[in-house]
């Protein structure tokens, strides 16, 4: 399996973790392994999308990656005076959740939050959605993408 491959699945078992319990603002019920779906069952709920990464070679034999990856958090909020609270509670926990291991369980060098947007869909939808842009710096052999150096 890939190094990328693996630093995806470990952003989303770190996601699964977000619980009042554990010092977040919200017990997260939905988690997707791509931008969720308009209307997800269970919120508030997490999607990640890996959207591509750089990569630069280092002295031979290794390339040095930097993946960038967009969290998302969805939820509806029954009062919309609220909504701006609840986005920064959301911000707040999918921020929190990116920096509880910068390394991704040993896999990076380093974990970046580069951006973070707001989206209220109120009144209509009552609908709030938060972006949170990470860039994730790991290293691989030139020759072989699933070993981590």
């Amino acid at each position: 399996m890939s190094i990328r491959e693996l630093i995806n699945l470990n952003l989303l078992e770190t996601a699964k973790q977000m619980r009042k319990g554990a010092g977040y603002h919200f017990d997260w019920g939905s988690f997707f392994r791509h931008l969720a779906p308009d209307e997800p069952d269970d919120v508030p709920a997490y999607g990640q999308q890996d959207t591509g990464e750089f990569i630069s070679q280092l002295i031979y034999p290794l390339h040095e990656r930097t993946l960038t990856v967009e969290h998302r958090g969805y939820h509806y909020v029954p009062d919309p005076t609220q909504a701006g609270t609840e986005a920064n509670y959301m911000l707040a926990d999918l921020e929190r959740m990116l920096m509880q291991d910068i390394t991704r369980g040993g896999l990076a060098v380093d974990t970046r939050i580069v951006r973070n947007d707001t989206f209220i869909g109120y009144p209509a939808t009552n609908g709030v959605t938060v972006s949170v842009v990470s860039e994730i710096d790991y290293r691989t052999l030139m020759t072989d993408p699933n070993l981590a150096k």
